[in-house]
């Protein structure tokens, strides 16, 4: 579920790209894990986002735990809240699940059955400690218990938001407008898409249209995670939206404005769009949407690496804990 950034309509393959944090060493020397390049997806998948090696999400792991560490620091601490914050634009939060419809899990099988029953059992707990987090920070907002929360995250907003976003990022990429693509993406998703612009042939032009979208815009997850320091660090504020819809993709010479023959393809995908956002702590002022990227639905093997990786993480923090009060 940890993924990196990848070229939208599948036209070109981004080079691997090297993240690097603050040490927490009283050295200068910076801490580094890579993540390795995507396979060019196909017209018909269309995503921008994949999936990371284990070794990766254990590299990123190390590096965030000794980003957190505030001892003998070499940079001051604004220095390294920046850098982190920073650097949750570049990731999903942990346990975002992603329900597959039930209609396309398998159930011929007596095992298949109790895979499912596993997968929605596992999507209704996830879904509860989503719902927990966001009312213990709404609650903590609240500035008496008669009055009403000061963190608002506008729920009904998400779905219209991501609607226009889409169509938004899809007529940004097509015309080639790289400043559009860095207002409304992340910093990492906006420079792969602006370097799969830069690849293009000059004597073609990309045409896209929105034929129709299907049923309205869903909300299939929605997650608050507050980033250390407590009280201090941000919230982030993620959601995955499904988006069904019609596209019509196209090329055309440059020079004579002429369709090329061949090229145009109608497409029905369903896709689903991370956006992120983060929330100022004091004030709970929310800052813009900016889109993440697009991932697959959350398969059953998908979430038993996932529930891994969240243990894992959960045994080092609680490590950390206690080696801070001997």
């Amino acid at each position: 579920m940890y993924r990196s950034a990848r070229p939208l309509l599948g036209l070109a393959r981004p080079a691997a790209r090297t993240v690097v944090f603050p040490s927490a060493s009283s050295s200068s020397r910076n801490t580094t894990f890579r993540i390795a390049a995507a396979a060019t997806p196909s017209l018909s998948s269309r995503g921008y986002a994949v999936k990371v090696q284990k070794a990766d999400v254990r590299g990123a792991m190390r590096a965030n735990i000794r980003l957190n560490k505030n001892s003998d620091s070499g940079y001051r601490a604004s220095d390294m809240e920046k850098a982190q914050a920073e650097g949750m634009k570049h990731i999903l939060l942990p346990g975002t699940f992603v329900p597959i419809p039930l209609v396309d899990h398998e159930k011929n099988s007596v095992a298949a059955v109790r895979t499912l029953l596993r997968y929605i059992w596992s999507r209704l707990k996830q879904h509860g400690k989503d719902f927990a987090a966001i009312a213990s920070a709404k609650w903590m907002s609240m500035p008496t218990f008669r009055e009403r929360p000061q963190l608002q995250l506008s729920w009904r907003q998400i779905a219209p938001t991501a609607k226009a976003l889409h169509v938004q990022l899809n007529q940004a990429l097509a015309a080639a407008d790289r400043d559009t693509l860095r207002k409304i993406c992340t910093p990492r998703l906006a420079e792969s898409l602006s370097a799969t612009v830069s690849r293009r042939k000059a004597s073609e032009v990309l045409t896209w249209e929105l034929i129709d979208h299907g049923k309205e815009p869903s909300v299939v997850s929605h997650k608050l995670a507050m980033m250390p320091p407590v009280g201090k660090g941000p919230f982030v504020q993620q959601a995955v939206v499904r988006i069904l819809s019609t596209q019509k993709l196209g090329k055309q010479d440059a020079r004579t404005g002429e369709s090329i023959e061949g090229a145009l393809k109608v497409r029905k995908l369903t896709e689903y769009i991370v956006l992120t956002r983060q929330i100022e702590p004091k004030t709970y002022k929310p800052g813009e949407w900016l889109v993440w990227g697009t991932i697959a639905g959350t398969t059953p093997e998908d979430w038993a690496e996932e529930e891994k990786a969240m243990t894992l993480m959960e045994q080092q923090d609680f490590q950390k804990r206690n080696a801070g009060k001997q």
